[in-house]
């Protein structure tokens, strides 16, 4: 079937939409995508295989993280989805469900007046990742991001705009 297919172009196109009631319901779709993966028809069908092979005991949460990892290594249908969903989760860490539960004590802490969206959350936190009381989990989860976002130039906010 084609179930999905709509989604996916809309995620795909994300930066060229400009009605502002869209945006914020794609958003709300990538985030419900990246804590459950299997809810995005597109995506179980194209990348099954490769979860399989190489994320098959992961947490639904961190399946993107460990797909990221071994971006190079998927097939090209499964790896342009996870880069589309990887750009738009880059943009904000309420896309990053794994990180936001994480580091749900570190933001208010050490990003409090950092506004949400852009990446900024995300940078402050990879700018305190050294400082005391981050949390050990939560240094984890930004390496690990750090690490996933390392393996194309497209999941890294702002360098493909």
């Amino acid at each position: 079937g084609k179930s999905g297919l709509v989604l996916q172009c809309l995620k795909a196109n994300f930066t060229k939409i400009t009605t502002p009631a869209c945006k914020p319901e794609i958003q709300r779709l990538v985030k419900t995508h990246a804590e459950s993966p299997d809810l995005d028809p597109v995506y179980s069908r194209r990348c099954k295989a490769d979860i399989s092979k190489f994320c098959n005991k992961t947490n639904p949460e961190r399946i993107h993280f460990c797909m990221r990892i071994h971006l190079k290594k998927l097939q090209p249908k499964c790896q342009r989805l996870e880069i589309v969903q990887g750009s738009i989760s880059a943009m904000d860490v309420n896309l990053k469900p794994a990180m936001k539960k994480a580091c749900a004590q570190a933001i208010p802490k050490f990003c409090r007046d950092v506004t949400h969206g852009d990446a900024q959350v995300v940078q402050c936190l990879q700018d305190h990742m050294e400082e005391e009381g981050l949390g050990r989990e939560c240094v984890a989860v930004v390496e690990q991001d750090l690490e996933a976002s390392n393996h194309d130039w497209r999941l890294k906010f702002g360098v493909h705009h």
